[in-house]
């Protein structure tokens, strides 16, 4: 499941690195410690008046108890400003929000830039276990509100990429609350959320921090209603020809006998499906008309190998290139039935003793849109 990475390069470079040309460096689908491995939230792309529950998923380690701090902005800190703020502000164009504050500065007898400086985000850390079946933190909706004050104050500091959500997870250690939300606080872009990990205390902690936006339209009219993103839904799981739906216990799916004589020596074919309405048309960045997203999944696994660790639904490749060329038709046909399933495929080759493993399946629509499952699959080797 290790792949060397060694690859030609000069003599004195060659010295350098000898050593750590003799380590093996593990592929990116191979777990085998406390690891993240997606974050969901729901709805992916939010308007005004929608709360947004987000999912961490983690793989977590076996026996040892993990939690989460979710650092985001603190809806007390929205609700107090919303309390003095029009109750259309959402609406209000950037230009209409700095007169706003100008007026407020002129009447309460202060600049512009300290009346600015009180719209400066203030978080909160809201802490969730791990569970130990699910791999799952759950953050729950109400902690996250988008108000007509929360998009104003977005547009006012230039954050129209969506709202920042900062992750600390911690496994076998202790969270130090009060030292998280001062490195958040201080913190200027995500490429620093490294600087996180120290929050996470013990002597056999391990910690990983993660940052992710999350999607807000600051337009909130019908057509941005409309055209919100939704989350892919894994609905269908097939091992070795077996299928499995979606709400098979874990310990019960993916049981297989490897036919070599010696062990396990071929690799099994395994499938996740999603079906047509995941695949979601929307107005392109790169031509003003519908494209169909993209949509990828990412295989996890703590045994064996697979033949990729990162690959594109079948069918909806076929559709696209249809669509690229133009052949609406051609595309109308691959995507016709409504309850047709489309199909990720990969070749998983376990370990030559078999075992019994868990798998992490995550897909991705590149536009904040994320499924997840988990599975346990077990291959049993003869005669090894």
């Amino acid at each position: 499941m290790k792949h060397r990475f060694c690859v030609p390069i000069s003599v004195a470079v060659l010295l350098m690195l000898l050593a750590a040309c003799q380590e093996e460096m593990e592929s990116r689908s191979f777990i085998s410690k406390f690891r993240i491995l997606g974050v969901q939230a729901n709805p992916p792309a939010a308007v005004t008046g929608d709360n947004i529950e987000v999912r961490g998923v983690y793989a977590p380690v076996a026996n040892v108890p993990a939690s989460v701090a979710f650092v985001t902005v603190d809806t007390q800190w929205i609700a107090a400003l919303g309390a003095f703020l029009p109750e259309n502000v959402d609406q209000y164009s950037e230009a209409e929000l700095a007169a706003l504050i100008e007026g407020f500065a002129a009447s309460g007898q202060t600049s512009t830039a300290d009346a600015m400086e009180l719209l400066v985000p203030q978080f909160r850390v809201i802490v969730r276990d791990v569970d130990p079946a699910s791999g799952v933190a759950l953050l729950p909706a109400e902690n996250i509100v988008v108000s007509p004050a929360l998009v104003a104050i977005m547009k006012l500091l230039g954050q129209t990429t969506g709202l920042p959500l900062y992750m600390l997870g911690c496994s076998n250690g202790a969270i130090d609350e009060a030292a998280l939300l001062r490195l958040v606080s201080n913190l200027t872009g995500s490429q620093e959320i490294g600087d996180m990990e120290s929050a996470c205390a013990g002597a056999d902690a391990s910690a990983i921090a993660s940052f992710k936006t999350l999607n807000i339209l600051l337009e909130n009219d019908a057509a941005a209603i409309n055209a919100r993103n939704e989350n892919p839904t894994i609905q269908v799981f097939q091992f070795d020809e077996t299928i499995h739906p979606p709400d098979t216990p874990p310990l019960d799916t993916g049981k297989v006998t490897c036919e070599s004589k010696d062990g396990c020596r071929d690799p099994i074919e395994m499938k996740v499906a999603v079906f047509k309405e995941d695949f979601q048309f929307f107005e392109g960045y790169s031509r003003q008309e519908n494209e169909m997203e993209n949509m990828f999944v990412s295989w996890f696994s703590d045994g064996g190998e697979f033949s990729s660790d990162r690959i594109r639904s079948d069918d909806a490749q076929a559709a696209a290139d249809a669509m690229s060329d133009g052949n609406v038709a051609r595309m109308n046909a691959i995507l016709a039935d409504p309850g047709r399933t489309h199909w990720f495929t990969v070749d998983w080759l376990p370990p030559v003793q078999g075992g019994t493993f868990n798998l992490w399946v995550v897909v991705n629509d590149l536009r904040g849109g994320v499924g997840y499952a988990r599975y346990r699959i077990s291959a049993e080797a003869p005669n090894y």
